[in-house]
């Protein structure tokens, strides 16, 4: 293989045929990990950068991500995130931002099935594809300021937990590292440990049942000039990397799309 395949050109463009770190910028969606509790139907809304978490109802709401809507019962408000009290003793909005994200183990399977046929031929069968799972782990602070794990546990027990969202008929949405899913907790594990008094390290699974992403990625033209802008939310544009790679193999332009 030609070495400059594997080299910066001399204009600066990319002509390698593998990703690189050198000189790469982080994502700029600074993500909470956050769960949100809610009822009813929103519809997608522009993405926003200036906003008040404390006076903008609908800031956690991005463009690309829209809820189905489902049956309300006639005494429960549409499009609310609730507030979960207990005997008028607390108040307590369904928005969960009390936990460390450390970890995501996201998992993605098919189903299928494999026929062996006489000799070496065989078939395979696609059925569509599993239901999707993600593990979360990370970490409670629990000291007497921030008493996370308490908050945590106590609200999955009456209101986080699968079957206790169906019940209250409310939905759920996680979101964390540019991206939001949707769906329920299946389970949740605790780790108490002397070594570590002031936190409690957690793991959950949650069956997915929609995801969608929520960053702004760079565009490049085929020189390889970046191109910022905030027309790029989620784009997704590889023609300068693949004109680049062809006219470096075969000494010309690829073809149009016809």
């Amino acid at each position: 293989m030609d070495n400059s395949l594997l080299t910066f050109n001399k204009n600066g463009s990319d002509s390698r045929l593998r990703p690189y770190l050198t000189g790469v910028t982080e994502h700029d969606t600074k993500t909470l990990a956050t769960i949100t509790l809610y009822t009813g139907t929103y519809q997608p809304l522009a993405a926003k950068t200036d906003i008040d978490p404390l006076s903008d109802e609908n800031n956690y709401m991005v463009e690309g991500v829209s809820i189905e809507a489902t049956p309300q019962s006639d005494n429960k408000p549409s499009n609310t995130i609730p507030q979960l009290t207990e005997a008028q003793k607390n108040s307590y909005y369904g928005i969960f931002n009390n936990f460390s994200l450390l970890q995501v183990s996201e998992s993605k399977d098919q189903i299928t099935k494999l026929h062996q046929n006489f000799g070496s031929s065989w078939n395979l069968f696609f059925f569509g594809s599993t239901p999707s799972i993600y593990t979360f782990r990370g970490i409670f602070l629990d000291t007497f300021e921030y008493p996370y794990y308490q908050e945590f546990m106590t609200m999955y027990d009456k209101y986080l937990m699968g079957r206790k969202c169906v019940e209250h008929g409310y939905k759920m949405k996680l979101a964390y590292d540019g991206k939001i899913v949707s769906g329920y907790l299946l389970n949740i594990q605790t780790v108490l440990s002397n070594d570590t008094p002031y936190s409690k390290s957690f793991s959950f699974t949650m069956i997915i049942t929609s995801e969608e992403f929520v960053r702004n990625n760079a565009y490049r033209q085929v020189s390889g000039k970046i191109i910022q802008s905030d027309l790029n939310y989620n784009r997704l544009d590889n023609r300068h990397r693949i004109v680049d790679q062809y006219s470096a193999l075969f000494g010309e332009q690829p073809p149009e799309e016809a």
